[in-house]
């Protein structure tokens, strides 16, 4: 997080569609955030949460914000990792953020990341060429590769693996 994909870009329409956000964003346990730590500790009994979590998730708040940044935006934002489940940080995230689905284990996300990957490509395929995704019919090649027999111009592929999933396409002019 931070850096200049993390904050400062607007990127608008279809050009981000999706973020992944690993870990709370907690800055780097040293003498600074030691001392603020003791010091919010002392005066308001919460020193972890002013030194370390809600700058964290300020960053997480900044990088989820990449995503959705006009009113006709859409995308999705994975946020990876336990500590996003817990009260502390739960309390942290804006109200529209309630829906927010918990998976825990790995099965049930490469299930999810499989049906996010799908939806990736039907909103594709929307947005860059005007076609319906739920109607396309999708085939395969001799390698196993999907291909669009009633769109031979437009080449996509859909990758999950590990917390991740992707969705690119291409047109061939």
């Amino acid at each position: 997080m931070g850096g200049v994909f993390g904050e400062g870009v607007d990127l608008t329409g279809d050009r981000l569609i999706g973020v992944g956000i690993v870990g709370p964003g907690l800055p780097q346990v040293g003498p600074r955030q030691e001392q603020l730590r003791d010091y919010f500790e002392q005066t308001r009994g919460s020193g972890f949460d002013y030194a370390y979590r809600y700058p964290g998730m300020n960053k997480v708040l900044q990088a989820a914000g990449r995503v959705i940044r006009t009113p006709r935006d859409k995308g999705v934002v994975l946020l990876i990792d336990n500590r996003f489940a817990m009260p502390d940080y739960r309390r942290l995230m804006p109200p529209h953020w309630s829906h927010l689905k918990i998976i825990y284990d790995t099965e049930e996300l490469e299930r999810e990341l499989s049906q996010c990957g799908w939806e990736l490509f039907r909103m594709g395929m929307k947005e860059q060429y005007g076609l319906d995704g739920e109607k396309i019919t999708i085939e395969r090649n001799a390698h196993g590769k999907p291909y669009l027999p009633g769109h031979p111009q437009i080449c996509f592929n859909i990758s999950h693996s590990g917390e991740y999933a992707a969705c690119a396409f291409a047109s061939i002019r």
